[in-house]
């Protein structure tokens, strides 16, 4: 056998085939690289993490950063990244909270929901297609089982 023939053979994953952080990861990955397909037009620069920044500061206005930390779960300098780029992009505004000097509230500005109008219809179509993708109860159970596993992981997920 050739080395390109070896090349397109199956790879063995074996404990990886039935490790949950290894399927979940590959499953991330794959939803992330198809989001770049699906978002396309002036929102395309917003990533699925900026994505639900912007929802969460459109259901909680004037929401702050650290508020926002606990629920995603995620490093500070991952958060202040989103949010910096959002407010680049004219999508955000960050006020100073008049008690604390060092923290913001974070409000969408009309551009901002402008995009998310964009975004928040694209992410339907997108999970429209999962559901639509596997046995609608077998579905549900799998929802179901990601927010037990979320909230049995996570200090954070307060939001379950």
């Amino acid at each position: 056998m050739d080395e390109t023939s070896k090349q397109e053979e199956p790879i063995e994953l074996g404990q990886l085939d039935h490790t949950t952080g290894f399927l979940v990861r590959r499953l991330h990955n794959s939803l992330v690289s198809s989001w770049k397909a699906d978002i396309v037009g002036p929102a395309s620069l917003i990533t699925p993490v900026q994505a639900g920044v912007l929802i969460l500061i459109a259901e909680n206005p004037g929401v702050m950063q650290a508020r926002l930390l606990k629920v995603l779960d995620v490093e500070s300098a991952t958060l202040v990244k989103s949010i910096t780029r959002l407010a680049e992009f004219g999508y955000i505004e960050r006020v100073r909270n008049p008690d604390d000097k060092r923290a913001f509230h974070l409000y969408l500005t009309p551009s901002g929901q402008e995009a998310l109008k964009f975004i928040a219809a694209k992410m339907r179509e997108r999970e429209e297609g999962l559901r639509t993708s596997i046995d609608p109860a077998e579905y549900e159970v799998f929802r179901k089982v990601l927010l037990q596993l979320i909230r049995s992981r996570s200090k954070a997920a307060t939001w379950l």
